[in-house]
């Protein structure tokens, strides 16, 4: 979303005095505004993230989300330093993943995602939990 802080300024105003606002962004180790993903204008680190949020909230909690993977898709990706997955045509990418036991999003159950307080290693999302 191009204007976030007008965006976070109308989520405010909206957000009944015992409301709560979630949020999330991708794990970022540091702020881009050029990630990779190109439906994101910007993806933060945990720190701005809530930095970004704490004008517009009093209580601002921070917790990691990330997926439960098979040992062979956490393996894969340790062993992709030059980021080759993300340069393969998008069909061969997904059928690797499903080979390595790799869920879709769309398939995903309660049980494969784990959502941990704090700013934990191995985090795919920071979502935020949000109070006026």
């Amino acid at each position: 979303m191009p204007d976030w802080e007008r965006y976070l300024r109308e989520m405010r105003r909206v957000l009944r005095p015992t409301g709560v606002y979630l949020v999330s962004t991708p794990a970022a180790p540091e702020t881009t505004r050029r990630p990779g993903n190109p439906f994101h204008f910007v993806e933060f680190s945990p720190s701005d993230f809530a930095r970004v949020l704490a004008p517009h909230f009093s209580q601002v909690e921070l917790f990691t989300q990330r997926r439960r993977e098979s040992s062979l898709a956490r393996l894969l990706k340790r062993l992709d330093v030059l980021r080759l997955r993300a340069r393969l045509p998008l069909a061969l990418a997904r059928t690797v993943a499903r080979g390595a036991g790799h869920r879709r999003t769309a398939d995903l159950e309660m049980d494969d995602v784990e959502i941990a307080p704090g700013i934990l290693a191995g985090g795919t999302e920071t979502l935020a939990v949000c109070r006026p």
